[in-house]
């Protein structure tokens, strides 16, 4: 129901809401697109440290057995023994930390650095597209943070002109992230199968079991 004390007309709510519902949307399609690029990375994390080339943070007992570990191998040396093999796959590997680094180009176009690591309330780096539509939707709907918003107005010319903005940088985002999925995932798929390694997957979209009568 309308605002009592509002002045705006019932066509610049109606612009306003449909505005709010168009942000909603993009947030939507932005935090679907970051959340599958994680769940990806974390099999890459996954895949790369079944292939040796990650490890855990080291505890102190671990650094223990590597010292021990180091003297070892610096007497195994004078004393002629042959060093160790090289990692048999190492080329694999090597496509998975490229993989890794091609998923992170395309996540940091949706989200800063900065906002992947953590929640701090700092300005460190320029926002990307999710916070720019979160505080856009706080001026355009009820508010955010320290922002009044403007829920009982039209959106002003602003609003418009800066969403149209954040909505080209998301078509560029969405059109890496879609080639991920459909050119550069299942070709790097294809190499791990050879190895009979389990192939990274996108987490699918829930199934809406409603019409089903479930």
């Amino acid at each position: 129901m309308k605002n009592p004390n509002s002045n705006a007309s019932d066509e610049d709510l109606t612009a306003s809401f449909k505005t709010q519902l168009q942000i909603r949307d993009d947030i939507s399609k932005t935090a679907d697109a970051v959340n599958k690029m994680e769940w990806m990375r974390k099999q890459l994390d996954v895949i790369a440290h079944m292939l040796g080339g990650r490890r855990e943070p080291a505890t102190a007992s671990d650094q223990k057995k590597d010292q021990d570990k180091e003297q070892k191998k610096d007497q195994g040396k004078s004393q002629g023994e042959d060093q160790e093999k090289p990692n048999a796959n190492a080329e694999l590997l090597k496509s998975v930390e490229a993989m890794d680094q091609k998923m992170q180009e395309v996540e940091y176009k949706f989200i800063s650095r900065a906002e992947a690591l953590s929640d701090d309330k700092y300005y460190s780096v320029a926002e990307k597209i999710y916070l720019n539509l979160i505080w856009l939707n706080g001026e355009v709907g009820t508010g955010a943070g320290d922002v009044a918003g403007g829920v009982d107005h039209r959106p002003t010319d602003t609003a418009v002109a800066i969403l149209q903005m954040i909505e080209k940088d998301l078509a560029v985002a969405q059109s890496d992230y879609q080639n991920l999925l459909d050119k550069e995932i299942p070709a790097f798929n294809r190499a791990l199968l050879e190895k009979g390694i389990t192939p990274v997957a996108a987490v699918a979209a829930p199934e809406n079991r409603e019409e089903d009568g479930e």
